[in-house]
């Protein structure tokens, strides 16, 4: 989604989204979880285990992308919001009874990066987030007490190998000069998801010479959150009523941390000692 630089959209409502994600047969097709599960995939399943090969490599990759030009701006009566989302899924098994080797890549990115004098105005609500999301699974096995192979027993080597590598890029940037005004609530995010599983196995009669199986799994995840701009949420205070007696209470503000993904300045470090967490 490309909004060019000076544009304007007005609108009771205004969503932008990005999406970018793998899609299975059953999905594109509106068939029911329940016979996707129990009887397409199975049958699905199976086939992969007959027509594995010795050698597989698998590669996927999604992309979504939200830009906002420069001194554009989105102006909606009670909501804005702007949505960037990117999912791709890796499995695959090789087999064979001489050797296997297999390869799964994931790659997901998503992005939103909303530019300098960009104005977004919502009556209500103005929500932007920035997800992605990977998943490599890869197995193989190479199997020689299943059947007889040429050459002597003890010049018999089984070998497998698996690696499977999952990356996640998940950023949303609000520039200098940019403004982001609500009159109820914000809601700034960019998360991601990576994981990454290689599963590999070998075996020969006990006279073989060796059996070896080797599993390699890298995951990596770059998820950042860069705000240089303004962002005003204008929610009014409460009014709450406990019998006789009036309160004001302004809504609940609550931010998430994660000291294990932080990365830049230092922000989001938890000082244990001191009982702190840096904010900027």
């Amino acid at each position: 989604v490309d909004i060019g630089a000076g544009a304007t959209l007005t609108g009771s409502g205004i969503y932008l989204i990005a999406q970018g994600e793998d899609r299975s047969f059953s999905n594109i097709n509106g068939i029911d979880n329940m016979v996707d599960q129990f009887v397409i995939g199975s049958v699905v399943s199976k086939l992969n285990d007959l027509t594995a090969l010795p050698a597989k490599v698998l590669v996927r990759s999604a992309t979504a992308e939200v830009t906002i030009g420069e001194d554009a701006s989105l102006i909606g009566d009670y909501a804005v919001g702007v949505y960037s989302s990117a999912s791709t899924d890796t499995t695959g098994v090789a087999k064979s009874k001489l050797f296997s080797i297999g390869y799964g890549g994931a790659f997901a990115k998503s992005t939103v990066d909303i530019q300098k004098g960009v104005k977004i105005t919502s009556g209500e609500t103005v929500v932007i987030t920035s997800d992605a999301a990977a998943n490599s699974d890869i197995e193989t096995e190479t199997a020689r007490d299943l059947g007889d192979v040429k050459g002597g027993a003890s010049s018999q080597v089984a070998v497998s190998l698996a690696v499977a590598n999952a990356d996640v890029t998940s950023h949303l940037t609000v520039a200098d000069g940019a403004t982001i005004t609500a009159g109820k609530t914000a809601n700034i995010s960019a998360g991601g998801e990576v994981s990454a599983s290689a599963g590999a196995s070998s075996g020969l009669h006990s006279n073989g010479a060796a059996g070896l199986a080797f599993g390699i799994e890298i995951t990596t995840a770059d998820i950042d959150i860069r705000v240089d701009g303004d962002v005003q949420a204008d929610m009014d205070a409460i009014e709450r009523i406990a019998g006789d007696a009036t309160t004001l209470s302004t809504p609940l503000v609550k931010i998430e941390i994660d000291p294990l993904m932080a990365k830049k300045a230092n922000i989001g470090k938890v000082d244990y000692a001191n009982e702190t967490i840096q904010l900027d």
